[in-house]
């Protein structure tokens, strides 16, 4: 579907009932996208917000990826600070609906409104979000879009209630939120190459483009933290492309710089601007150092909160109703925030939306200092759209319109309803017809090639193999990401393979290889750490690899094999390493047989080397069977 010429008017809904269950009672708000209907379930008689894809938008996979993906993070993440999904299905034309808890209140946008906030009350949100985060973050879900519209404040005798909803953009695995409820593994899912939020809270990595983790929640956070004590944000210019410049490269200027007249305290300054910190590694490593942090204000002076974090946490996840809240205003607070999915180009449109754009991105960078001019394209372009932006990019060649959907897309929507259907399958890509003229005249040439074909996958491929043979590892590593955004086959490129581990062994480029080897390659970048961890191959960052290995964002991209050689290769005692055991009976490969005949050995401890390290080997069989089952497979 393009996007010029009207839209055709979405039919209304009130007064049917939507999958047999759902009575709808009134239209709470509508937008370009959907509609959010305040409806009650016909036998429990229980009120509930409907919100409503227009049937139009199953043209546009990614917005109903958005729409899949903020069903399964609401539906799993379950806390009292966190709007509830309770059902998702297709209405009876065929639309997508998600059921979400039905909040009586008003919007914390609406409540700055009126100025700053007391600083116990800012104090009592800011923990109450922090709450919300510390639940979804372990559960690898980032929010990535926290801003006051998505912020619902409800009215309780015992104290104000904070609910977070909106997670349409939110990075979220739906395999690993299944599994984190289960208690199994939590992956962090990347989706790489594009970028998502709103200028005036988005944290420095995410305008550049970059992988983000919860960290970057923080951050927003922190802008939410300082918007409410002082009636204003950081930084507030007005136009976008400015916006994002300073969040990239200007410090978070102090509060009496921005609000004279407010009297703030230091204890909240300093937690406002810790969160502010432009490296990730200098905020707060975790949503509960926030809330720890908050719950210290007070001895600065501050007046800590009538709410607790550990009330909220035990209260009941049940809709509030706020008999001193205007229903009306309450109602049409929660339609505007829910409504906020963002826009994007449709499919078809990557040329068209790069000729738009490319006057802002003239702007952008003649506003940027000459050091950060060389980012890509992609990093820099901004499409402003009301109070969002919606930065779509190819990370070295130029921007590309996210009409095919995410890499994820996929396996999001299968997982999120076992009845959705398929979403259309995207129009084939335009690739390049002389690529190989471009290959041999460099770099330069190909980042042209690639802004007149972005859908191309082979071009980034060719890209990070001449920056790697130039020396330029982090260049290589940002062509890698757009080789995998647009083609997660590319993994195990060998051009892929050998700009990753390139980068990975030179101290200039083992950052920008570590971002990549941890998130976008998946399984692959698992796979080639251990390559790297293992001799011959190992070299002086070994240890590095090996830690990488360690973390469970990083074990929840990894095969079983892969995760037989890690648990061998990092168990510290004997009797660790034997629980493994039948694991690589079952799962072990080659790799795993490196680390199972030295444990064969009965000599090499104590006096003179005379003594068994692995005696508990001895015990049984699990050892012979493993070494056994392993080389009858290999």
């Amino acid at each position: 579907m393009g996007s010029d010429g009207p839209q055709s008017a979405p039919t209304s809904l009130i007064g049917s009932t939507v999958s047999g269950r759902y009575r709808v009672v009134e239209l709470l708000g509508e937008g370009g996208m959907g509609a959010v209907y305040l409806a009650e379930h016909v036998h429990m008689r229980k009120r509930v917000a409907l919100k409503v894809l227009h049937a139009d938008m199953l043209e546009r996979p990614e917005v109903v990826a958005r729409f899949e993906r903020e069903a399964v993070a609401a539906a799993h993440i379950d806390h009292p600070n966190v709007v509830a999904a309770t059902d998702f299905g297709r209405t009876e034309d065929g639309s997508f609906f998600l059921v979400l808890e039905y909040i009586e209140g008003t919007s914390l946008r609406a409540a700055l409104d009126d100025g700053p906030l007391a600083a116990p009350r800012a104090i009592s949100i800011a923990r109450q979000i922090a709450d919300a985060l510390s639940r979804a973050h372990p559960m690898g879900i980032v929010h990535r879009d926290l801003k006051p519209e998505n912020v619902m404040l409800v009215a309780r005798p015992q104290g104000e209630l904070v609910k977070v909803l909106d997670f349409g953009i939110a990075k979220v695995n739906v395999e690993a939120v299944s599994q984190s409820s289960a208690g199994g593994a939590r992956p962090v899912l990347t989706r790489a190459g594009t970028i998502f939020g709103t200028p005036e809270y988005m944290a420095p990595e995410q305008a550049l483009g970059e992988i983000v983790d919860a960290r970057a929640d923080l951050y927003t956070l922190g802008v939410i933290l300082y918007e409410m004590v002082t009636g204003v944000r950081p930084f507030d210019d007005g136009e976008a492309t400015t916006v994002l410049v300073q969040q990239i490269t200007s410090p978070a200027p102090p509060m009496s710089a921005r609000a004279p007249r407010v009297a703030v305290s230091p204890a909240i300054e300093a937690i406002a601007m810790r969160l502010l910190a432009k490296q990730a590694n200098e905020r707060y490593a975790s949503a509960v150092e926030v809330i720890e942090a908050l719950d210290a204000a007070h001895v600065s002076g501050v007046p800590a909160p009538e709410t607790s974090a550990a009330s909220l946490r035990s209260a009941p996840a049940a809709t509030v109703s706020a008999p001193s809240i205007e229903r009306t205003h309450g109602a049409e607070a929660f339609a505007k925030t829910s409504l906020s999915l963002p826009e994007a180009a449709p499919p078809g449109s990557a040329s068209a939306g790069l000729r738009a754009q490319s006057t802002a991105l003239a702007a952008l960078r003649a506003k940027m200092p000459p050091s950060l001019r060389r980012l890509p394209p992609a990093v820099l372009v901004a499409a402003p759209i009301a109070f969002f932006v919606v930065l779509a990019g190819v990370l070295a060649l130029g921007a590309r319109a996210i009409g095919s959907g995410s890499a994820d897309g996929g396996q999001e929507s299968a997982a999120a309803s076992s009845d959705a259907p398929e979403t259309p399958a995207p129009p084939p890509r335009k690739l390049a017809p002389d690529l190989a003229a471009a290959v041999a005249a460099g770099p330069p040439a190909l980042i042209e090639l690639g802004t007149a074909y972005p859908e191309d996958p082979r071009i980034p491929r060719e890209l990070a193999r001449a920056y790697t043979r130039a020396g330029r590892g982090d260049d290589a590593m940002r062509a890698v990401v757009t080789a995998i955004a647009l083609d997660p086959s590319a993994a195990t490129a060998p051009e892929v393979t050998e700009a990753v581990t390139t980068a990975a062994t030179n101290r200039r480029s083992l950052d920008a290889a570590m971002a990549v080897l941890e998130g976008p390659l998946g399984e692959r970048g698992v796979d080639l750490l251990i390559e790297l961890a293992s001799p011959p191959s190992a070299k002086t960052f070994r240890e590095r690899y090996l830690d990488a290995l360690a973390r469970p964002d990083v074990r929840a991209h990894a095969s079983k094999a892969a995760l037989v050689w890690i648990d061998l290769k990092t168990a510290r005692t004997c009797n660790a390493k034997h629980e493994v055991l039948p694991r690589a009976q079952e799962f072990g490969d080659q790799r795993a047989l490196e680390l199972l005949k030295p444990l064969e050995r009965t000599r090499g401890c104590g006096f003179f080397g005379r003594g068994d390290c692995w005696g508990c080997m001895r015990k049984d069989d699990a050892l012979e069977s493993a070494i056994a089952a392993v080389e009858s497979r290999h």
